[in-house]
């Protein structure tokens, strides 16, 4: 039966991906919140992919093997990148960022996930392979529920996304910036409100890629082969993709850049440097993580 190709690498990537990015935006949270949550990555990670398919107990302890291993090379190979990728963001942020200074982290960004991907792809072939008909099906159902359960959150009109959106950065940028006087928050509004709405866009292309993983579920492919597939799957999404969707991931990025740019100028001193303490209390506790 072949792999489950996108199974775990769905599983892992909507794991890991998430684990950087609480890193990234991990001033939403305590540092003992983020050691902790990093501590039993692999334990979360194994109970997310348990949910997507309903291990067998032959899988349960290949998958756990590989999911070790994949946390050990993170913590040893990865979180130094990330550290040092963070004090790049905390130097630029500083004396507030410019067009070339957010490109670089938006590319040195994409390197990192390349980076996870890559390993993921290879941790999860022995799995992969071991994947049956019955769990694929039940891999759909539980993506059509998630589907569901999207689209119910995030507001299926556009006046109830946007507030939605809205409520969701402003609680952010308090925790970023400290107090924000209404006056400030009104002009953060604005530019928060201007970013296109994109939900469309986005289930559109994420049906698109469930099915694309279970046809490959369905297919049959050796090893190695499998490997680059998930690979390509994880690390170069526009590789196979519509040109529908590279035009709004190209649309979407510029609009979330310019977004960042705007709500920067608006930022006081004081907010800027309560940012600057946050973030590099960040750094050394990403850096705790990975020494210990």
């Amino acid at each position: 039966m072949r792999v489950q190709q996108l199974t775990p690498s769905r599983q892992t990537r909507k794991g890991l991906h998430s684990l950087l990015f609480l890193i990234l935006v991990g001033l939403l949270t305590s540092c003992s919140a983020l050691s902790l949550t990093y501590h039993y990555a692999d334990w979360l990670l194994f109970w997310r992919v348990d949910h997507y398919f309903d291990l067998s107990s032959y899988q349960k302890p290949v998958l756990q093997t590989h999911l070790t291993h994949l946390h050990s090379w993170h913590r040893e190979q990865e979180i130094p990148r990330y550290v040092a990728f963070l004090e790049t963001i905390h130097r630029h942020w500083q004396d507030g960022l410019t067009q070339q200074e957010l490109d670089e982290i938006f590319d040195q960004y994409a390197v990192l996930r390349g980076r996870l991907g890559s390993q993921v792809a290879s941790e999860s072939v022995e799995f992969l392979n071991t994947v049956n008909s019955e769990q694929i099906l039940h891999l759909e159902e539980v993506m059509q529920a998630e589907n569901e359960e999207w689209l119910a959150e995030l507001g299926e009109d556009l006046q109830t996304r946007k507030a939605n959106r809205v409520e969701r950065v402003l609680g952010w940028l308090r925790t970023w910036f400290g107090e924000i006087p209404p006056d400030q928050e009104q002009g953060f509004t604005e530019v928060i409100e201007q970013y296109p709405d994109t939900i469309d866009q986005w289930m559109e292309f994420r049906r698109y890629r469930q099915q694309q993983f279970a046809t490959l579920l369905r297919s049959n492919a050796d090893s190695q082969a499998l490997e680059k597939q998930v690979h390509d799957w994880l690390v170069t999404p526009e590789k196979d993709a519509p040109p529908s969707y590279i035009e709004y991931v190209s649309y979407r990025n510029r609009n979330l850049k310019e977004t960042i740019l705007a709500i920067d100028l608006m930022v006081t001193p004081v907010q800027r440097q309560h940012g600057s303490d946050r973030l590099q209390n960040l750094i050394q506790e990403v850096d705790h993580i990975g020494r210990h």
